[in-house]
């Protein structure tokens, strides 16, 4: 009998809050936030495409007889590499193999060359990062990594310098940013 009379109740206090929420003398309509100023659109830059079947990992790829790949230092600073995508061809890719973030200071615009401060072991065998540019002004980059090509990797870093020339003249921009593409994370 009890749980009969819960019941009751419970279905009476259910009926009264349908009702109040109904009711004709609430305004129909919220009244609405203050407008925001519009967000400016994303850098537009090259996507990473997804991951798709491939015969081997990107990250087993050797490529220290690749001459593209060599690793070049000048004054103390490694060469890197400047692509329209990260350089792993058809082979599948994972989010880790783009840095994830840089700070501001870690990369500099000198002349026409990017300046990055990157993780840095010791023994590298080939040149593991790649620079992926954009269009715009300030001129939104990226950094693909292959891990294995320094497989000592631990606490230190190294200033590796990237040749934006062209890139920087055809969108004639005399800045940069880091940005990460749509879809990585």
């Amino acid at each position: 009998m009890r749980n009969l009379w819960l019941a009751v109740v419970m279905s009476l206090a259910s009926f009264a809050c349908t009702k109040s929420a109904t009711n004709k003398d609430v305004p129909a309509e919220e009244p609405s936030a203050p407008s925001r100023a519009p967000t400016p659109p994303p850098p537009t830059l090259p996507a990473v495409e997804p991951a798709h079947a491939g015969s081997g990992s990107a990250a087993n790829i050797d490529r220290r007889n690749d001459p593209a790949f060599a690793l070049k230092e000048v004054n103390g600073k490694y060469i890197g590499r400047v692509a329209d995508q990260c350089p792993w061809g058809n082979h599948p890719r994972t989010p880790q193999q783009v840095v994830p973030t840089i700070k501001d200071t870690d990369y500099k615009l000198v002349g026409d060359k990017l300046e990055i401060r990157l993780p840095y072991g010791g023994c590298p065998q080939w040149a593991g990062y790649t620079v992926v540019t954009g269009h715009g002004s300030p001129l939104p980059f990226y950094v693909c990594h292959e891990i294995q090509h320094d497989t000592c990797e631990m606490a230190g870093v190294k200033t590796w310098v990237f040749d934006i020339s062209s890139q920087l003249e055809a969108s004639k921009a005399t800045a940069v940013e880091f940005a990460i593409p749509t879809g990585v994370f």
